[in-house]
């Protein structure tokens, strides 16, 4: 009887994972978005003004910001999407946008080496708040320094 009642439990287990082998549901299908717009991407020409020299840092980010969108539904809720990512890293957004708003479009001179003001950029946060009307919030810190003093963060 013992022995009648084991390969009956047996069966049952070999019979019920059985289904969930042989079923097969739709994968999940992810997105990748990017921040860069068409317009961005072409650029306008540099606009000459008052020679102003400036060297940009890696720009870095917060740990949890990576290839997922996050979203926001309130003050303290923070999350993110399963399906959708980013085609990169956020702050490649934010590190192309500066670049290209400083030294395509307002024409500031690059600095690669020697003593120079750099401007230090850290993305805090990047993300969809949701809505009536979902809008995007991006937070960043600054410091503009030289190799003696800071003078702006």
């Amino acid at each position: 009887m013992k022995q009648l009642l084991q390969l009956w439990l047996t069966c049952l287990c070999v019979l019920s994972g059985a289904c969930a082998l042989t079923s097969r549901s739709d994968p999940m299908q992810i997105r990748y978005f990017s921040a860069d717009t068409v317009e961005a991407q072409r650029g306008p020409a540099a606009v000459r003004g008052p020679s102003v020299a400036l060297r940009l840092d890696r720009v870095r980010s917060s740990a949890h910001l990576g290839e997922p969108i996050a979203y926001r539904t309130g003050v303290h809720e923070l999350g993110y999407y399963d399906g959708e990512r980013w085609t990169e890293r956020p702050e490649a957004f934010l590190e192309r946008g500066l670049e290209r708003a400083f030294f395509q479009e307002q024409g500031v001179t690059r600095v690669v080496g020697g003593s120079s003001e750099t401007l230090s950029v850290e993305l805090v946060s990047f993300e969809e708040v949701r809505g009536a009307k979902p809008v995007a919030r991006i937070e960043v810190g600054i410091t503009l320094h030289d190799e003696r003093s800071s003078h702006l963060e």
